[in-house]
């Protein structure tokens, strides 16, 4: 699932409100997790990034992070 740019306009506009993850993901009706994954993928400016693959990071099985679906 890739990210939505309205979701990421919506978070961010709800965020500036000052309104927490949890508050935004009621508000959306969006899990809390993807949430606070877009909040800081935000914060840290790879929105761009996270638009391109399927998802927040995810650990992979040796145990290191890495973009997309579990595996």
């Amino acid at each position: 699932m890739s990210v939505d740019g309205e979701l990421v306009e919506r978070v961010r506009a709800l965020r500036a409100t000052g309104c927490t993850a949890k508050q935004i993901a009621r508000t959306l009706e969006v899990p809390a997790a993807r949430v606070t994954a877009l909040v800081r993928a935000i914060a840290a400016g790879q929105v761009a990034a996270a638009e391109a693959d399927d998802g927040p990071p995810r650990w992979s099985a040796a145990g290191s992070v890495r973009s997309g679906a579990v595996g």
